[in-house]
């Protein structure tokens, strides 16, 4: 069955310096713990500039939590930059552990379970 997806222009979503400014907003209103999530967040053209400036907010002590959930396809690559960066906690959210649904339901763009990229992750 072919789904037929539509996503907001580029131009509609907050760019990564306005998710750092909201997440600010939350941190200082008293949010403690952020989780980086909504569709594959390792995705995100930018996302390494968003964790760096999270986890210096977990190094002040003016956040205490920041978590990523992914579904695990690119952890493998940003599993070190993520630790290194005040992420403690991943979340992988794994829809099978079948290697052909998983292909199936990456839309063919994976055609093992990402399992690597959770032993990387200190």
């Amino acid at each position: 069955m072919k789904e037929r997806q539509t996503f907001l222009p580029r131009f509609e979503l907050l760019s990564i310096e306005e998710l750092d400014r909201l997440c600010s907003l939350f941190i200082e209103s008293g949010t403690r713990r952020i989780r980086l999530t909504g569709g594959e967040p390792l995705l995100r053209r930018g996302i390494h500039k968003l964790v760096e400036s999270l986890g210096q907010k977990v190094q002040t002590g003016a956040l205490s939590e920041l978590t990523v959930t992914t579904n695990g396809t690119h952890l493998a690559e940003n599993a070190l930059h993520l630790a290194r960066n005040g992420v403690r906690r991943i979340n992988v959210s794994l829809d099978t552990r079948d290697p052909s649904k998983f292909k199936q339901i990456t839309r063919g763009g994976q055609d093992r379970v990402p399992w690597g990229g959770v032993g990387r992750f200190p």
